[in-house]
């Protein structure tokens, strides 16, 4: 006896509906640095702070995101990070909404947002303050923060 149509179409429906619910993913395009903006890696007398941070960022966001990759880049010393956030925003879809995360820290401002589509898709930014880092740096430190693919 062969299934109805309406079954296999249900099926598929439900494999598209848990598929969805999957872990969260970074932005299908990941969008363009800031300008301005140069990707480091170099040592800084200031990283135990910044590792403090990314260690404090992964905990927060661990439990939304699951494993995740992050990026250090160099900011023009002037710039605001309400500028860098808007910069952001929008190169993501119009459907992604800021997540409920504490926005200010002490060694960091921050703002994620997500997107609960077909594909859970994810992006945060943090910006480091100067708090615990020994040396005058000539630029800001902004950490981009996405899930890791696997």
């Amino acid at each position: 006896m062969r299934k109805p149509l309406s079954h296999l179409c249900r099926v598929a429906i439900l494999s598209m509906v848990l598929a969805g619910c999957s872990k969260p993913q970074p932005p299908a395009t990941m969008p363009q640095p800031f300008a301005g903006s140069m990707l480091f890696r170099e040592e800084l007398a200031c990283d135990p702070a910044i590792n403090a941070a990314m260690v404090d960022l992964m905990e927060v966001l661990r439990k939304e995101f699951g494993p995740v990759s992050i990026e250090r880049y160099r900011m023009p010393p002037d710039i605001d990070f309400r500028r860098i956030a808007d910069h952001y925003r929008q190169q993501l879809p119009d459907d992604w909404e800021a997540a409920a995360y504490p926005p200010d820290h002490a060694a960091y401002r921050m703002i994620a947002w997500n997107s609960r589509g077909w594909t859970h898709r994810s992006l945060a930014l943090a910006m480091l303050n100067e708090v615990g880092c020994p040396e005058r740096l000539p630029y800001k430190i902004l950490l981009v923060i996405s899930p890791t693919e696997e």
